[in-house]
């Protein structure tokens, strides 16, 4: 009864970011309204490209100022002849810069795609004072979630309305690409929005409710609701209408690519199955590392999403890597027995991995009592018990590790 009363309530309060909305949320699935947008200034320019850039008002109006101003950041080819291709770029939570979505930005003008990169709410010069960026992105309260996920849906359309409204652009060839957070909302776009015709998926997923029940990234917000009294079937129910898996069933055409990591607590990798199995016959590349772990191989993976983008807008097959090397880091925490038991921290290089149920492996680790190598078997999440040496001593030891 008490759970019942609880997601009435959060319904019945959906007008409320956690900004503080100044309009009822609108649907996810409908589209914003038409607008007339200024024309573009030009920043800068290249060898290959020139960047412009040009702000809009956002599709939802929030008590925050800044997070009502939309920015984007466009970037044409200057070989151009006509109307090119174009990728719309979402970025990560608690992005500080766009660095990446430049590089990613770089590779594609090279191929002959323009490119635009999207700020996401409460990110960047949409951060009201005294907050960092993404802050306030990601809440504890369910209608809060529905309102910011719906606010950065509805930018994104409304930035497709732009292409639409340029020449430059070949506006039956649009792409989206996101990262973590920017993925889940291209997952969002892609199912809801005919126009984009290719997008890929960066370390992402579906199954909102369990990303938020068991994702290292949200752990402070999980503890809310749970304090709230929420469950993961729950949340699951109050999330329904911002949920991926909802509308990708309907898309019945498009190409994607997925790239997931193996080991990732941000975005569980179950989820990014889910999110590859709701997509029609996507293409792959699977990481054997973290969610952070990525940044190794960044120029790699920017490269092959690049590729895949150039390849499906000129019409040509597009076959991912079958492996990408990125090193699988760990931290850990160990405590070992023996005449100079103790406990020990430090960072790892795993140096094998078993390939059936990933629950024996190797790793070598730099801790503060120096280099010390652990074979251990997985038994539970995050924890292994196995055998520990070093240049003085070997013993047995338990130790909690995540992959970075």
């Amino acid at each position: 009864m008490a759970g019942s009363l609880r997601l009435l309530l959060a319904c019945l309060f959906l007008s409320c970011s956690m900004a503080g909305s100044t309009q009822t949320t609108p649907r996810i699935d409908e589209p914003p309204s038409a607008i007339s947008f200024s024309d573009w200034k030009q920043e800068s320019r290249t060898e290959t490209s020139t960047e412009y850039s040009l702000t809009f008002h956002s599709a939802m109006t929030t008590s925050v100022p800044q997070n009502n101003i939309v920015p984007l950041r466009i970037f044409i080819p200057n070989n151009a002849s006509g109307p090119v291709p174009v990728v719309l770029e979402l970025h990560y939570l608690g992005a500080r810069d766009l660095n990446v979505e430049r590089a990613l930005a770089g590779r594609l003008t090279s191929r002959g795609v323009a490119a635009i990169i999207l700020t996401l709410p409460y990110h960047l010069s949409r951060t009201p004072p005294g907050k960092s960026s993404g802050e306030l992105a990601i809440s504890s309260e369910p209608a809060d979630l529905i309102a910011t996920m719906t606010q950065s849906v509805l930018d994104a359309r409304r930035s497709l309305d732009f292409i639409l409204s340029r020449p430059e652009f070949d506006h039956s060839r649009i792409g989206i690409s996101g990262t973590s957070l920017g993925s889940i909302v291209s997952a969002l776009v892609y199912a809801l929005d005919p126009r984009i015709v290719d997008a890929s998926f960066v370390l992402g997923g579906v199954d909102l409710a369990h990303i938020m029940w068991t994702s290292s990234r949200v752990v402070v917000q999980r503890e809310a609701l749970r304090k709230q009294g929420y469950t993961e079937s729950s949340l699951r129910t109050a999330l329904a209408s911002i949920e991926p898996k909802t509308y990708l069933g309907k898309r019945t055409s498009g190409s994607s690519l997925v790239i997931g990591a193996r080991y990732d607590t941000v975005m569980p990798p179950s989820d990014t199955e889910q999110l590859i199995a709701a997509l029609k016959e996507p293409k792959v590349l699977w990481l054997e590392t973290g969610h952070y772990g990525g940044i190794f191989a960044q120029r790699k993976l920017l490269t092959e999403v690049a590729t895949f983008f150039g390849n499906e807008f000129a019409s040509k097959p597009y076959i991912p890597p079958k492996y990408v090397f990125a090193p699988t880091l760990r931290l850990g925490f160990l405590a070992s027995t023996g005449p100079s038991s103790a406990f020990d921290v430090g960072i790892g290089l795993d140096l094998f991995r078993s390939h059936s149920n990933h629950e024996f492996f190797g790793t070598f680790l730099v801790t503060p009592r120096g280099p010390q190598a652990y074979l251990g078997y997985q038994i539970d999440k995050g924890f292994s018990i196995g055998a520990i040496g070093s240049a003085r001593r070997i013993g047995i030891g338990i130790m909690w590790s995540t992959v970075l």
